[in-house]
């Protein structure tokens, strides 16, 4: 590692504590713990409530565990993943990240303490050469988390928050045998090269299409926001469509018309479709699609610029079950 000291990103350091309970209520700044040794540390035997943890950010004033706090002031040098689900093996964990990133993209892969043969757990690491503002950094968060759901692995997005901790090698007490060796623990520090935004050529075009459906489904969202702030006044019949917008989520419905979720739990495949994309976008209280096949069915309500169709709850029951007759529809809601 003597080559890691002379580089210096590894010399900055981040947010650190002690377990969940660590904070800084009365004031104070937290500890601080250097890149280089959150890359090389060899897991602690502590109990499970003392598990260390960094955030990500160079950050570290009293308010430094609070979200809307980072977002502001956090200065980002990590990529962090936690994969607790799917008993995934290591050897595809870091196909994956290699893939991505390059085969000399530097990454810490590790299992969690908890973590059995049988039931494989961890986290990832991937130094950053240059620090991130938080919107960027959150962004580069969500775009590896997808690519890693494409390819077959669950990652917590927990972590795409930004005060949020993530916990460093540790394997408790109860974990190891008489002699202090962990029942179960792998690690492996791949590679040399900080995480850059030309990393690889694969990761430049990752980039680029989730900036590309990110702002086509701002687009039609805009669209939506602007219709409704058109309409202050709610006309006539259309309490019955609050009432039911508010009675129905939008989850639900697009389950019970044939859409098929994606892993990320946001985007779904409408069945109007014909290609293999997640097109449409759950955003809580409305969805966006970007497919040409809903625009053409005459789904929802198309946006000005064509670039695709949106809708509430209502949207898609009206369509699916009354063939966009509105005034029937709300005629037997009223029923």
């Amino acid at each position: 590692m003597s080559h890691l000291e002379k580089m210096s990103p590894f010399q900055i350091e981040l947010a650190s504590g002690l377990g969940s309970f660590d904070t800084k209520k009365n004031g104070g700044q937290y500890d601080g713990l250097k890149i280089l040794d959150v890359l090389t540390q060899e897991p602690t035997a502590l109990s499970k409530e003392k598990t260390p943890w960094v955030i990500p950010s160079q950050y570290r004033e009293c308010d430094a565990r609070t979200h809307k706090v980072q977002s502001v002031k956090g200065s980002y040098w990590l990529l962090t993943v936690d994969i607790d689900k799917g008993n995934i093996s290591f050897d595809l964990i870091k196909d994956a990240i290699t893939r991505l990133f390059g085969l000399d993209q530097l990454a810490r892969i590790y299992s969690t303490g908890s973590a059995t043969p049988d039931n494989r757990k961890w986290r990832i690491l991937i130094p950053l050469e240059k620090p991130l503002e938080a919107q960027r950094w959150q962004f580069w968060q969500k775009s590896l988390n997808t690519w890693l759901l494409e390819s077959g692995i669950t990652p917590d997005k927990v972590l795409e928050r930004f005060g949020q901790m993530v916990y460093l090698p540790n394997i408790p007490p109860s974990n190891r045998d008489e002699d202090g060796t962990p029942f179960f623990y792998q690690n492996e520090l791949i590679g040399n090269d900080l995480l850059t935004e030309s990393s690889s050529q694969t990761w430049v075009d990752w980039l680029a299409l989730q900036t590309t459906i990110a702002k086509e489904h701002e687009w039609v969202a805009q669209a939506m926001r602007e219709e409704r702030s058109a309409k202050p006044k709610i006309p006539e019949g259309e309490s019955v469509i609050f009432e039911f917008n508010k009675k129905y989520s939008i989850d639900s419905l697009l389950g019970s018309y044939g859409y098929e979720a994606s892993s990320n739990g946001l985007d779904w495949r409408s069945p109007n479709q014909s290609n293999p994309s997640f097109a449409t976008r759950n955003h809580g209280d409305y969805w966006t699609s970007l497919s040409e096949s809903d625009v053409g069915v005459g789904l929802g309500r198309p946006c000005s610029s064509g670039a695709g169709c949106f809708g509430d709850a209502f949207d898609l029951f009206c369509f699916y079950e009354y063939g966009n007759d509105t005034k029937k529809a709300i005629k037997e809601l009223t029923q």
